[in-house]
């Protein structure tokens, strides 16, 4: 099957899998409250597993960091454009502008990416290992700066004394990044990837590691409830425009120049096409910004993200 097929057989099966975890719910088999903990256990668990079982066997080479660059600089540009859209045309108040920079930009879901990236790309550990490093180095490391910086200096709730050493050294020791750490050290000290303690170990962090698309899976059915996107409409439709059709097409027109191998604009363009995350509603909890606008525009993102990024691969000459 071609990657659009592979693509749209995921998104459907996905999407079946979110509505079994929906029923689940409302039969309370599954309860909202579960969701802290399964959140907890595939950021701390199997994430880092997933990670470490792919990239402690890559080569790192330097053309790698032109796709990150290219996707770091979309968001940038996304935004001083959001920012200017959001204060200027929309109006928003301080907490609310902080929501919409973030579920427009930075607030892009690595986690679903990697998903997304590791079932269509099934069986290809060499591309599944480059996309894994491109998502954490262009979405989720710069990801966990940007909410931050953002959710505290524009919430309500900047009253948090956190010094920037202890906010460096938190993103550095979260299991995700100190996953990607071990393991690149590892690769290039050339360290052994197979023996009788390594082989199991390695085996088991793949296993766990699997487990990821059902994980997000559980996440997005336990998140998805009844949200006021009445009153936000319009910021919903245009955060829709700018995450979701048009940060992809920055990074597809930026990605050219670059002669870039065809498997890399690939993985850049989809990491780049992902909905907004989960997180944003926690940090917008934590620093008392504006969470319903939050949980609107994350839930209306991650619905109609289901059919623009199929739609992009259908029509876009990389993915044909």
């Amino acid at each position: 099957m071609s990657l659009y097929d592979n693509a749209l057989s995921f998104t459907i099966s996905f999407a079946f899998m979110v509505l079994i975890v929906i029923i689940l719910k409302h039969l309370k088999v599954l309860r909202k409250s579960d969701s802290e903990l399964i959140s907890r256990i595939t950021v701390d668990v199997v994430l880092p597993a997933l990670l470490i079982s792919k990239l402690i066997h890559v080569k790192i080479e330097s053309s790698i960091l032109i796709p990150c660059l290219v996707i770091v600089i979309s968001e940038l540009l996304l935004g001083i454009a959001s920012y200017s859209i959001g204060k200027y045309i929309l109006n928003l108040k301080r907490p609310s502008l902080a929501v919409f920079i973030l579920c427009s930009t930075f607030g892009s879901t690595a986690i679903l990416g990697t998903a997304f990236i590791t079932a269509i790309f099934n069986g290809n550990d060499a591309i599944i290992a480059d996309a894994l490093l491109i998502a954490e180095l262009s979405n989720g490391i710069p990801g966990y700066i940007f909410l931050y910086i953002i959710a505290k200096n524009l919430g309500e709730n900047n009253s948090s004394h956190e010094s920037f050493i202890y906010i460096l050294s938190d993103i550095i020791l979260s299991p995700p990044v100190a996953a990607i750490i071990l393991s690149l050290t590892w690769s290039t000290l050339h360290l052994a990837t197979s023996g009788v303690i390594i082989t199991p170990i390695i085996n088991s962090a793949s296993y766990i590691g699997s487990s990821l698309v059902l994980m997000i899976a559980l996440l997005n059915g336990l998140a998805i409830g009844p949200i006021s996107i009445r009153h936000h409409i319009v910021t919903a439709i245009i955060c829709i425009l700018l995450v979701l059709l048009i940060k992809p097409m920055i990074v597809y027109w930026l990605d050219g120049p670059f002669n870039l191998p065809i498997r890399d604009r690939q993985i850049s363009v989809i990491e780049s096409a992902m909905p907004s995350a989960n997180a944003v509603i926690a940090y917008a909890i934590r620093y008392n910004c504006d969470a319903p606008l939050a949980a609107a525009l994350v839930t209306s993102t991650a619905v109609i993200g289901a059919f623009t990024l199929p739609a992009l691969m259908k029509y876009l000459t990389i993915f044909i």
